[in-house]
């Protein structure tokens, strides 16, 4: 299992924002979209902002 770095709480909303920091780590973060119905799908927009280079990859 992996630790939470970060997250919201769920909302009634189109559009969530999370602000973070973060270290860097040569394993990486994984960013997980989720609903708040367990195993409910649903489509979604990420986008990352970042100063740095990233590579970011689909799972």
């Amino acid at each position: 299992m992996h630790e939470s770095v970060g997250g919201t709480d769920y909302v009634n909303s189109r559009e969530i924002s999370c602000e973070m920091v973060l270290d860097p780590d040569p394993k990486g973060y994984t960013i997980v979209p989720t609903t708040i119905h367990p195993g409910e799908e649903a489509p979604f927009v990420l986008s990352v902002f970042t100063k740095a280079s990233i590579a970011l990859e689909a799972l």
